[in-house]
């Protein structure tokens, strides 16, 4: 909210076990953490009850408190070792997650659309053995947001396995196919009735 680091949403859309694509990011550094919470709020409904990943470190603890016990979302997935929601980034989970991302690029299992998301990408460097993060004076948030939606694609809870084409999960119940997904770039003069106000002003 403070117009410094960026609060950020990749939302991947998985097309097999393998195969998942970028379908939109939100980026936003003037927005207030509980805005922040009805945002990825509107996010997860408008795709499907999407199952996702948030950090808790600093301020992402009191944004995981508001989805959870305040709006009532059920859809985020906790890996944090001491049992609070959300994830806790650590330089071991961070590692994870970034060998996680790397892997599923060199691999091909991940289509990356976003120029912004791409642009962060080239500038992202390791700064210290197995420590990663931007360049000097670069951001790299929405790079973080997705190496932890990697993280979460890895997750027992989502059930890659109960995945057909065109359909659902057999256990979480998200969908699969293209009837869903908005277009890639929205903006504010869409339909803001729908969701929190701030929910177009930083998705692209």
């Amino acid at each position: 909210g403070n117009a410094g680091d960026y609060s950020a949403v990749q939302v991947i859309k998985v097309e097999g076990k393998k195969k998942f694509r970028q379908v939109a990011m939100y980026r936003r550094n003037t927005i207030r953490a509980e805005d922040f919470a009805v945002v990825v709020n509107d996010i997860c409904r408008w795709y499907n009850d999407a199952q996702y990943i948030i950090e808790n470190n600093g301020i992402g603890q009191s944004v995981a408190e508001d989805l959870f016990y305040e709006i009532g979302n059920d859809c985020m997935i906790s890996t944090d070792k001491h049992g609070a929601l959300g994830t806790k980034a650590t330089k071991e989970t961070k590692l994870d997650a970034c060998r996680m991302l790397k892997r599923m690029v060199e691999k091909g299992h991940l289509t990356i659309v976003d120029s912004d998301t791409i642009d962060e990408l080239s500038r992202f460097e390791e700064v210290a053995p197995d420590v990663f993060r931007g360049a000097p004076g670069k951001h790299d948030d929405l790079v973080s947001a997705l190496y932890w939606a990697c993280y979460c694609l890895q997750q027992p809870e989502v059930d890659l396995d109960g995945f057909t084409q065109g359909g659902r999960s057999r256990s979480t119940g998200m969908a699969m196919n293209d009837e869903m997904p908005p277009p890639m770039y929205m903006t504010d003069g869409m339909n803001q009735a729908a969701f929190g106000a701030d929910f177009w002003a930083g998705l692209n």
